[in-house]
């Protein structure tokens, strides 16, 4: 018994496959044209070790008015019944 494949059973999807492989090397090559990752971190920037200092405009400042800063509750939403909002508000002096 001997089995024989019709050369044109194939013909149909030979475009398919061609276009398969064609789309494949592109990507792979498009992969392989990447610089490699640097171990610098993020960006060309320095990372600086320890602790974070604040400025001095961070501290409160004798003689400046102060704000005000109120806490609020939303009960009553309209997107998502029985959900409980809360939320401040700063008021500047």
């Amino acid at each position: 018994m001997n089995l024989v494949i019709s050369p044109a059973e194939g013909r149909p999807a030979s475009g398919l496959w061609t276009t398969a492989l064609v789309c494949a090397f592109a990507l792979h090559s498009v992969a392989l044209a990447q610089d490699a990752p640097t171990r610098s971190g993020f960006g060309p920037y320095p990372i600086i070790p320890g602790p974070y200092e604040h400025g001095p405009d961070s501290s409160p400042i004798e003689g400046v008015p102060r704000g005000t800063v109120t806490e609020h509750v939303m009960l009553d939403s309209q997107v998502f019944p029985g959900t409980r909002r809360h939320f401040s508000v700063y008021v500047p002096a």
